[in-house]
């Protein structure tokens, strides 16, 4: 997450995968929101029980609208989401208009995070409405069977993807990430000329 320059001082009390709940308490938090299950912090809430712990969902597209609606009420910022959903709504509804190609198939679009050992979305996934949103065809489907995970070259060459999105955390690695997936010739993307890299700083 992009955190305000304003708020940089203030402590890290987790990662993606655990939470520090020393440093936690010493925040004196009143609300803790969470992607997974808000029993991970019954030692929280026992300890101070006026902490509000809520689970928020940010699997697929819906999910983030109405998290964004649900975090608002929470905070009690309701207009702050508003103004917020009033820029995404008409970004959407661009997507929307997105034509297929020209015999009227949809591309068949690869989005990747990384480059060697990657990892792709397949169903059920906020990639997976997106891609689809915008008129392509997830051919993340068609290579995992659950809806996220690594993967390699040998199934995204048998995917055929006519469109690589790939995504690079460190924004110096973009020419190489785009360079790589340009390399694979056997795919319509890399032939074509149709491997987007996205960093970080531009996600």
């Amino acid at each position: 997450c992009d955190i305000p320059p304003r708020l940089a001082y203030l402590p890290q009390v987790a990662d993606a995968f655990d939470v520090d709940a020393v440093q936690l308490l010493r925040t004196s938090p009143d609300l803790v929101l969470t992607q997974t299950s808000p029993a991970k912090f019954e030692a929280l809430t026992t300890i101070d029980p006026y902490v509000s712990v809520e689970q928020i969902s940010l699997e697929r597209l819906d999910d983030m609208l109405a998290a964004i609606t649900r975090i608002g009420e929470l905070t009690g910022k309701p207009e702050a989401a508003e103004t917020l959903l009033a820029t995404l709504t008409p970004a959407i509804a661009e997507l929307q208009k997105t034509d297929p190609y020209a015999d009227g198939t949809p591309p068949r679009v690869l989005f990747v995070n990384g480059t060697t050992s990657p990892s792709t979305m397949g169903r059920e996934t906020f990639i997976d409405d997106l891609i689809t949103l915008a008129g392509g065809y997830n051919v993340g489907r068609d290579i995992l069977s659950q809806p996220w995970g690594q993967t390699h070259i040998d199934p995204i060459i048998k995917a055929q993807p006519d469109v690589i999105i790939c995504y690079v955390e460190n924004p110096a690695d973009a020419d190489w990430a785009r360079g790589y997936w340009s390399r694979w010739k056997a795919m319509p993307a890399s032939r074509e000329g149709r491997v987007f890299v996205v960093p970080e700083a531009g996600w």
